[in-house]
């Protein structure tokens, strides 16, 4: 089933939901799928007979929020924007979850059409990496930023500049209002820039897009790692975590850290203090990432 669904996500699914059958040893995959990402998600499971089915873009897209939680990740807890029961709710920032004395930084977010709810397995890896590796004072981009909860983690975690791009409309107009719920509005920067377009160089990158995108973007997602900076992957099984280390080698040399779970994989790539940056790659803008 894991298989599956990671095919459908890194063709182009908005969103997934696992429907038990009758016979209760197997269950269906339900599948939203933007018009224009069809033929490739068609493409992704053609083995498995998929049915194909028009459906109402406003009908049943929200149902799964009845269902929707808070999730622990890292010093993180991703809670449903529309989700406040008084005796476990906190504002968005830093208080105490989880046990005496331990703190967590509480993120509000409603994904809307895009994806990044934090229940995903390698959107809690993810966070697990920003908590980690976000210093005071860093700058971050966020490729393929969805609802923008690994860029509100960061600007929660300290960094002051965020930069977020992703090339659906719903993932920039989740992530812009993620953001202004969070009050980090001001130190997050997003809009539907390829990766392409954007300049300079940045301490931590994240991608969580998928193993084959990550693999056709490994030049440009070098290039945007700051010497002494860290490229952080998921969106891959672990089956294709080789393929994707493969593809960042050249600019990576360094043994990649590697963690795994549920079937899912990510990668941390680190560039040496005094190694220089990849061919191309604007080293000594320090200023505004693409302005």
């Amino acid at each position: 089933m894991d298989i599956v669904s990671g095919a459908l996500w890194g063709a182009g699914a908005a969103g997934i939901e696992e429907c038990p059958v009758a016979s209760g040893a197997r269950c269906a995959l339900l599948a939203a799928v933007p018009a224009d990402r069809l033929e490739a998600v068609l493409d992704a499971v053609s083995e498995l007979d998929p049915v194909v089915a028009d459906l109402d873009p406003g009908a049943g897209l929200d149902t799964w929020k009845r269902h929707a939680r808070p999730v622990e990740a890292g010093p993180f807890v991703v809670e449903p924007a529309w989700w406040a029961p008084a005796a476990t709710s906190a504002a968005p920032g830093v208080g105490a979850c989880g046990g005496v004395g331990t703190e967590r930084r509480h993120l509000r977010i409603d994904p809307g059409r895009s994806f990044g709810s934090g229940s995903h397995v390698t959107t809690r890896l993810m966070l697990e990496a920003v908590g980690r590796f976000t210093r005071p004072g860093s700058r971050m981009l966020d490729v393929g930023c969805g609802s923008g909860v690994l860029s509100v983690a960061a600007a929660l975690s300290g960094a002051s500049e965020v930069r977020a791009i992703d090339i659906d409309p719903h993932a920039v107009e989740a992530t812009i209002a993620n953001a202004r719920r969070n009050g980090v509005g001001a130190r997050i920067d997003c809009d539907g820039a390829s990766l392409e377009q954007v300049r300079g160089v940045f301490d931590l990158v994240l991608a969580n897009i998928g193993a084959s995108v990550l693999v056709d973007l490994a030049g440009p997602l070098a290039a945007r790692v700051a010497p002494g900076g860290r490229l952080v992957l998921s969106g891959m099984l672990d089956e294709q975590v080789d393929q994707v280390a493969a593809a960042h080698a050249h600019a990576f040399p360094e043994r990649a850290e590697r963690r795994g779970r549920d079937g899912w994989g990510l990668l941390v790539l680190c560039r040496p203090a005094g190694s220089p940056a990849p061919s191309g790659s604007p080293v000594g803008e320090r200023g505004s990432p693409d302005r």
